[in-house]
């Protein structure tokens, strides 16, 4: 049940209905006997979800296990007589888009409540054993697929002679740019190919700008390219990378700084303060 029927509460049964990962499926509003406007208000605000009563008439109404309050103020009016209430949990949604929730917790503080963010990621502690972890992960792998890498170089040099290695500069944790190692699925020749496309096709140069991709890219190696960006083999050489402390096995893709660009700078900011991946 969802308690009141303001704007939050409406908000909040969207949100519930929209993601079902969530795990709470709200059926209906419960309304303060003391705000008969939010009843008539709670008739109309969800074809899906009807209004099923008063909170003080909830005894009576069978079906559900949580009781959600989308006011801090209503769930303070009611909090001595919780206990009288036919749910078996009792949650406060309060509306915080303005901060991150991964890693939030609830902390008693007297007569107030605290959100305490954990930042463990951060600690000295936790990098130095993401980094010892990392390092012996992917020196494991790296030794354990070299024969597979060498076989795919080998192919790619047999279709378009040249380097199988393809380096390319992103952005790193801090906003250092680092050089970050592929197997190459593109002709040595990919840039004056692209460009000559884009300027004969003007539905390819389109999509270019909108995606930075094309779905019939003409730059690919025939056949082995593809297989090589669909089953993401082509990014095994990243092994090194990790290995070297460039990047992570968990964390954030390193973005070319042209994508990076058209990012708003807190998201950019949050985005490089960690490894990347």
């Amino acid at each position: 049940m969802i308690v009141g029927a303001d704007a939050h509460a409406h908000a909040l049964a969207r949100t519930l209905l929209a993601q079902p990962e969530l795990g709470l499926r709200p059926i209906g509003y419960l309304t303060d006997p003391a705000r008969p406007a939010e009843a008539a208000a709670a008739i109309h605000a969800h074809p899906d979800l009807p209004h099923l009563g008063r909170l003080d008439g909830a005894a009576g109404i069978g079906g559900a296990e949580v009781a959600i309050f989308a006011s801090c103020a209503d769930l303070a009016q009611y909090d001595s007589r919780l206990g009288r209430l036919p749910f078996g949990r009792v949650v406060l949604a309060q509306q915080i888009q303005d901060l991150q929730n991964m890693w939030m917790q609830v902390r008693p503080l007297g007569d107030a409540i605290g959100l305490e963010i954990r930042r463990e990621l951060y600690r000295p502690r936790n990098l130095l054993m993401k980094r010892l972890l990392d390092g012996l992960l992917a020196g494991i792998g790296l030794l354990l697929l070299l024969p597979l890498i060498g076989v795919l170089a080998l192919a790619i040099r047999r279709i378009d002679p040249g380097s199988p290695f393809y380096a390319q500069t992103r952005v790193g944790r801090h906003g250092r740019p680092i050089r970050v190692w592929k197997l190459r699925t593109m002709y040595r020749d990919a840039e004056t190919r692209i460009a000559a496309h884009l300027a004969a096709d003007p539905a390819a140069a389109a999509e270019w700008a909108r995606y930075f991709k094309l779905r019939d890219d003409p730059r690919v190696l025939p056949g082995l390219g593809r297989f090589l960006r669909r089953t993401s083999l082509d990014e095994l050489p990243q092994l090194w990378n990790v290995l070297r402390g460039d990047m992570s096995l968990v964390g954030p893709r390193p973005f070319p700084a042209y994508h990076m660009d058209g990012f708003e700078p807190d998201f950019r900011a949050l985005r490089t303060s960690v490894p990347r991946v």
